[in-house]
């Protein structure tokens, strides 16, 4: 285990407990290819990803190697804690994909790209709120 996946093990640990989702199974993993995120970031690379099935309370966070050594100890914990509230929010998620494969297939690209900046922005405000807690020590 190198020191990038030590560091995000311990970030992600972190916040799972802290989002009270101990219930859950995480695998914590690390990845050295970069990772795309075909969906909430328009097909960027990202420094991580979260995937998720409520139903069975399980999750696998990844975080790309590269920007976790790279990064400070206050971005490991942003990127783990960003990751992680898609985890608390997979519920929704799920839900809100399932009515989107409902509309008429016209209507769904708008649907899922409209969902995805809503997802997106509204998981960056609650990295930024639960982080500063965190460092105000709340």
């Amino acid at each position: 285990m190198g020191k990038a996946h030590r560091r995000w093990l311990k970030a992600v640990k972190k916040w799972q407990t802290n989002c009270w989702l101990l219930d859950w199974t995480f695998s914590i993993e690390t990845s050295r290819d970069k990772i795309s995120d075909s969906q909430g970031s328009g097909g960027y690379d990202v420094a991580g990803k979260a995937e998720y099935t409520p139903g069975y309370h399980l999750a696998t966070v990844t975080g790309w190697e590269e920007a976790i050594e790279d990064a400070t100890d206050e971005k490991v914990n942003e990127i783990a804690c960003h990751e992680t509230c898609h985890v608390v929010q997979g519920r929704l998620d799920v839900f809100v994909g399932q009515l989107i494969q409902s509309l008429p297939a016209s209507a769904r690209q708008l649907a899922d790209s409209q969902w995805d900046e809503v997802k997106e922005s509204t998981i960056s405000h609650w990295t930024r709120i639960l982080t500063r807690m965190d460092r105000r020590g709340r």
